[in-house]
């Protein structure tokens, strides 16, 4: 439902129009609120508790840090 892909350049732009913008192309786990750095370039979410994202992905609950 979050529209979550383990790399910001695979998602689909036409469902999920924000990192079509400019801005939107800086919209990563990485520089998200929720998000909480680990090794090897994978993290913890607040959204997806027990789970490990990669810092390169993007989903639509995305939150400026």
């Amino acid at each position: 439902a979050l529209g979550y892909r383990h790399d910001a350049a695979d998602v689909d732009t036409a469902k999920y129009p924000a990192p079509a913008t400019p801005e939107g192309k800086k919209q990563v786990c990485s520089n998200c609120k929720l998000y909480q750095a680990g090794d090897d370039g994978w993290g913890g979410c607040a959204i997806f508790p027990g789970k490990q994202v990669q810092g390169i992905g993007w989903c639509s609950a995305w939150i400026t840090s």
